[in-house]
C-alpha cells in the first residue's frame, strides 16, 4: 500500500510557535526557540546514531544554508529526539561536523513531546531503551520552517534528492506568504498522521515489515560491493530479497550461456555458460550489524576445459593465454561485522576462508558499469588481483565520506579444477583508501604486495585507482567506471600498466547498452605493440521479461583489438559473442526509482 502524499508545503496559516518549550543546547545551556526570534529557523528532528536519513538530510540542509547570500538571517537547528544517548557533548561534536553554524539541541521527553505535538508530528523510542544499548529511533524525515516571529510556516519532505533547491525555493515562498498574511491569526498545524514523511528506521515495526525494499538495510546493501569495496549509493540492486526472523536475505545470480567466436587464426568458436551465485544475509547483532556471504560458481563444469575464448586475456597468475579460465567453485565464504557508534564513524572487520582483500575497485561482475559485460577486463589479473583469495582478513574504518582499510591475505591462485579450499599463509598485504562524496560517486586508490602469486618465493606488486559513478539521467540510469592499474611481476622491461573505461546505460527496465575500452602497455601482455595494445567492446542486451521474478535477456557484443594485428592474431582480430542471460529482476529502493531506467 502506497503512503498518502505529504501535506501541503505551506500551512494554511502560520501556526503558533513552540517557542517557550525548554531544551538544552550543545553547550549544556538551557535553551528555547524563542531565543531565535528575528531569524528564520530550519528545524530537523533526528538522532546522532541515525545510520542513513539524518546524515543525508543534514548534508543537504547545510548545503542549502551555505548557499544563501545572507545566511545570518537563517538558523539551522538539529534537535535530537534521543536524549538518552545524545548528551550535550555528543551533540556539539555531531552538529559541528556538518557546519559550525548548525545548532544542536535536545531535552527531556516531555519537552520533545510538546515540540513534536506543536509541529504536528511524532517520534518513537523503543520502550525500555537504555543509553548503553544499540537501538533505533523513528522520527519524521522533514525540515520544518519557523518564521522570524517563531511561527511554523512550512514543512518540506527531506527524502527528495533536490532538497537544497526545494528548501531554497520554499524558503522564498515562505517569505512571500509571510509578507502577504501579515497579522492574520495563526492556525495550528495539521495533526499527526501517516501522511508525514516518516523515517522508518529499523525499530520493531520496520523489521517486521514484510517488504524488504522498505528495510533501511537495503540502502546499505546497495553500497556493498565485492569484499569490502564500496559502490555508489544508487547502484541498482539485482537480487531476490526476503526476511526471515531477524535476518534480511539477498540472493544474486548471473548465468550467461552462449557462444564466443574469435576471428583469430587457430582459435575456435566455443559454447559455455558463465555463471556465479551469491547469498547474503544481514542482521542486527549486539551493538552492530553482522553480514554473512556465500558466493559460488559452476563454471568448472559449464565451461570448456580451455576456458572462454578471449584474445589477449591472461589467467590469474599467468595460468592461461587468449582465454578466460573457469572460476573456482567457491568464490566467497566470509563474514563482516560493522559497528557504528556515530552517524559519521564506523569500524568493521571482514574475513573468511575465501574472500576479497582491500585491493582494486571490486570485481567486475559486481560493478554497475559492467553489469551486462560478461567478458572480464584484459587487465583482470592486475586490477582485481586478490579476487577469490583463499584466506583473507580485513580491518577498516569509515569517517564521513572516507573509508580506509588494510588486509592480510593468501595471494596464491587456486586451481579451479580442484573444488577444495587451497589455503595458505596470509603473507600478502593490501591497503585501500575510498572516497564517496554523495550517493553517485566512489573513488578509490589501493596498493598491495602479493607473495607466492607466481610460485614459491616470488612477490608481485599491484597499484590501482578508479572512479565509479551512477547517475539518473533522462535517458535512464547511466553507470560509468574509469580504472587504472599497474602490475610489477619482476619481469624485464619494467611495470605493466592498464587504463580502462567501462559504461552501461539501463533504459526502461529492459534495454541495456554497454561498452568497455582498454589500453595496455608493458611486458605483462602477450602482444606489446608500439604504444601498447587496445581492446574496445560495444554491446546490447534486451530483457525479454517472459518469466515472472526473473530477468531473461538476449545479448550480443563485439570486441576489436586495435594494435594487436600481425602474424599471431591476424590482420583484424575480433571477438563476437551472443548469449542468453538470466538474473534476478532489478529491485530499486523507493527513494532511488528512475522511471526512465526502471520502466
Amino acid at each position: 500500500m502506497q503512503p498518502a502524499p505529504p501535506p501541503a508545503i505551506i500551512a494554511a496559516e502560520p501556526a503558533s510557535a513552540p517557542a517557550e518549550i525548554g531544551l538544552v543546547d550543545a553547550d549544556g545551556r538551557p535553551f528555547t526557540l524563542a531565543e531565535l526570534r528575528g531569524k528564520w529557523v530550519w528545524l530537523y528532528l533526528g538522532f546522532a546514531s541515525c545510520p542513513d536519513a539524518c546524515p543525508r538530510t543534514l548534508d543537504r540542509l547545510v548545503s542549502a544554508f551555505a548557499a544563501l547570500p545572507e545566511n545570518a538571517h537563517v538558523q539551522p537547528v538539529f534537535v535530537s529526539v534521543d536524549p538518552l544517548r545524545d548528551t550535550p557533548a555528543r551533540l556539539k561534536a555531531y552538529a559541528g561536523f556538518y557546519h559550525p553554524r548548525l545548532l544542536g539541541a535536545s531535552g527531556p521527553h516531555g519537552a520533545l513531546d510538546a515540540l513534536t505535538a506543536a509541529l504536528g508530528t511524532r517520534y518513537e523510542v523503543p520502550a525500555g531503551a537504555r543509553p548503553d544499548q544499540a537501538y533505533q529511533v523513528a522520527h519524521p524525515d522533514e525540515v520544518f520552517v519557523l518564521d522570524p516571529r517563531g511561527r511554523y510556516v512550512a514543512r518540506i519532505d527531506a527524502r527528495k534528492p533536490d532538497l537544497p533547491a526545494r528548501l531554497a525555493g520554499e524558503f522564498a515562498l515562505s517569505l512571500a506568504e509571510f509578507a502577504r498574511r501579515g497579522a492574520t491569526q495563526p492556525q495550528p498545524p495539521p495533526p499527526p498522521s501517516t501522511s508525514d514523511a516518516w523515517c522508518g528506521l529499523p525499530d520493531a515495526a520496520a523489521l517486521a515489515d514484510p517488504d524488504p525494499l522498505r528495510d533501511p538495510r537495503m540502502h546499505r546493501g546497495a553500497t556493498l560491493g565485492s569484499g569490502t569495496a564500496v559502490l555508489p549509493g544508487i547502484t541498482p540492486m539485482r537480487m531476490w530479497a526476503w526476511k526471515n526472523a531477524d535476518w534480511l536475505w539477498m540472493a544474486h545470480l548471473n548465468a550467461a550461456g552462449g557462444v564466443a567466436a574469435p576471428h583469430v587464426p587457430g582459435q575456435a568458436t566455443r559454447f559455455g555458460v558463465e555463471n556465479w551465485q551469491k547469498l547474503m544475509g544481514t542482521r542486527y547483532w549486539g551493538p552492530g550489524l553482522a553480514d554473512f556471504r556465500l558466493m559460488t560458481s559452476l563454471e568448472p563444469w559449464t565451461l570448456p576445459a580451455e576456458g572462454v575464448p578471449q584474445p589477449l586475456q591472461i589467467g590469474m597468475g599467468h595460468s592461461s593465454f587468449d582465454a578466460r579460465p573457469a572460476h573456482h567453485p567457491l568464490l566467497e565464504l566470509a563474514g563482516r561485522y560493522t559497528w557504528t557508534p556515530t552517524a559519521f564513524f564506523s569500524l568493521f572487520g571482514y574475513g573468511g576462508l575465501v574472500g576479497e582483500p582491500a585491493l582494486g575497485p571490486g570485481a567486475a561482475m559486481h560493478r554497475p558499469s559492467a553489469a551486462d559485460l560478461q567478458a572480464l577486463p584484459l587487465a583482470h589479473h592486475a586490477l582485481e588481483a586478490g579476487h577469490g583469495a583463499h584466506g583473507v582478513a580485513t580491518l577498516g574504518a569509515r569517517l564521513g565520506e572516507v573509508q580506509i582499510e588494510v588486509s592480510r591475505f593468501n595471494a596464491r591462485v587456486p586451481d579451479a579444477l580442484r573444488p577444495t579450499l587451497q589455503l595458505g599463509a596470509l603473507d600478502s598485504w593490501a591497503s585501500r583508501l575510498s572516497w564517496f562524496p554523495g550517493r553517485n560517486l566512489v573513488a578509490q586508490a589501493s596498493y598491495g604486495a602479493l607473495a607466492g602469486m607466481h610460485g614459491r618465493g616470488s612477490e608481485a606488486r599491484r597499484a590501482t585507482a578508479s572512479v565509479m559513478s551512477v547517475f539518473a539521467t533522462p535517458l535512464g540510469r547511466w553507470s560509468a567506471g574509469l580504472t587504472w592499474a599497474q602490475a610489477e611481476d619482476g619481469m624485464a622491461g619494467g611495470p605493466s600498466r592498464a587504463w580502462g573505461l567501462e559504461s552501461q546505460l539501463d533504459r526502461a527496465g529492459r534495454q541495456h547498452f554497454y561498452g568497455r575500452a582498454e589500453l595496455l602497455t608493458g611486458p605483462a601482455w602477450p602482444v606489446a605493440a608500439a604504444g601498447g595494445v587496445a581492446a574496445v567492446t560495444v554491446g546490447y542486451a534486451h530483457d525479454l521479461g517472459a518469466i515472472d521474478r526473473v530477468a531473461l535477456a538476449l545479448g550480443a557484443d563485439v570486441t576489436a583489438y586495435p594494435g594487436a594485428g600481425g602474424l599471431v592474431y591476424g590482420p583484424q582480430p575480433t571477438l563476437w559473442r551472443a548469449y542468453l542471460r538470466l538474473r534476478p529482476p532489478t529491485l530499486t529502493h523507493p527513494d532511488d526509482r528512475n522511471q526512465a531506467a526502471d520502466g
